[in-house]
């Protein structure tokens, strides 16, 4: 695998702690927590970041920021090409590529029919 890959992996693997959709949301965090009875009549909060109060929409902007200033960044045609030759390298065993031998198609008809 490449460089540029085992990075992308890397990032995944080491966020995955902090990924709510990974680890859950915290109850006192969760805008859902007033639906988990079932529907009863309860409406969807919805966020809208145009109604939040500058401070907050600045304290965000600066969270983003520093996630972002924290990421390792290389160039896009560096990463393109070692995914392309990763990809070409193993197109070899891609079905979709290579097609599948008739002995092992499981999709193959097992016999023809002839209207005369």
């Amino acid at each position: 695998v490449s460089k540029c890959c085992e990075e992308v992996r890397d990032y995944v693997e080491e966020r995955s702690g902090e990924d709510p959709l990974v680890k859950g949301i915290p109850e006192d965090k969760n805008p859902f927590k007033e639906l988990k009875g079932g529907c009863s009549g309860a409406k969807m909060p919805a966020l809208h970041i145009e109604d939040l109060p500058e401070k907050e929409k600045l304290k965000m902007e600066v969270e983003q920021l520093r996630k972002e200033v924290k990421l390792q960044r290389q160039q896009v045609s560096k990463c393109s090409e070692e995914i392309k030759n990763y990809i070409e390298e193993r197109s070899g065993e891609d079905p979709l590529v290579k097609g599948i031998p008739e002995d092992k198609n499981p999709f193959k008809e097992k016999g023809s029919c002839i209207i005369s």
